[in-house]
């Protein structure tokens, strides 16, 4: 069982927070060793897919479902067989990287509260859109400040409609941490053309894979994934918090 102290996450919510990631081997009684709820106030766990019985034993702890994660490494070569459907979508669009301070706020000035409605810290009713807004908005001003990644905005018709963060792992992989459309352009077939726009940078910076992850609460980005490219699974987690301190 790994323990990670997520003082990114006590920022957002003034909570002594942990993130738990069990192996396949771990138990209820690692769990019971470590004195997590003598230590911290707030709990995020991920389970393994093939853990189902450590789940209950924690759910028995009040513990409390939040999402299954899927984590996915989708090849390049999948640019090439991008249904051509699309592209009468994607011909009117186009990506800029931010590079200036004025455009990264620009980019803050456009996180809703409604953008990632069903992020789970948005969904948590301990929580909620307020503190899920705060930590995305946070989450991208220290990706901006510490140059880890790059930061694009997705443009159609010269308007901002949403962004996307690539990261390179190595020279290979790139991992897609981060992406979303602004609220008003929702639901309009531009969640497509993010992908789109993945593979493409991947592709072009000779990159052979991207990886990145998604959520069984974001079903239309579920589903977005698989009607338009094919991809690997590498990992299941199910996903689970508990609020310690009342």
């Amino acid at each position: 069982m790994k323990v990670i102290n997520a003082t990114w996450d006590q920022v957002n919510t003034g909570l002594k927070t942990c993130e738990l990631i069990f192996d396949e081997n771990d138990t209820i009684y690692d769990y019971l060793k470590s004195k997590i709820e003598d230590n911290y106030e707030y709990s995020v766990v991920k389970v393994s897919s093939e853990s189902i019985r450590l789940v209950h034993d924690l759910e028995d702890l009040g513990y409390r479902f939040m999402e299954t994660q899927f984590s996915i490494m989708v090849n390049t070569e999948e640019f090439d067989k991008f249904d051509k459907r699309w592209m009468r979508v994607i011909a009117r669009t186009s990506y800029t990287k931010i590079e200036e301070k004025d455009e990264f706020n620009i980019l803050l000035q456009n996180i809703g509260e409604d953008m990632f409605r069903t992020d789970r810290i948005s969904l948590d009713e301990n929580l909620g859109k307020k503190i899920s807004k705060r930590r995305y908005v946070n989450w991208l001003t220290d990706l901006f400040e510490k140059k880890e990644a790059e930061i694009f905005f997705l443009n159609r018709n010269n308007e901002r409609t949403g962004f996307f963060v690539l990261k390179r792992i190595n020279q290979n992989v790139f991992q897609s941490v981060i992406a979303g459309l602004f609220t008003k352009y929702q639901g309009q077939g531009l969640s497509v053309v993010l992908i789109y726009y993945y593979l493409k940078y991947a592709r072009d910076y000779g990159a052979k894979s991207i990886i990145t992850s998604f959520s069984s609460n974001n079903l239309l980005m579920m589903n977005t994934f698989t009607k338009t490219i094919a991809f690997k699974t590498n990992k299941i987690y199910y996903v689970l918090r508990k609020m310690i301190i009342e």
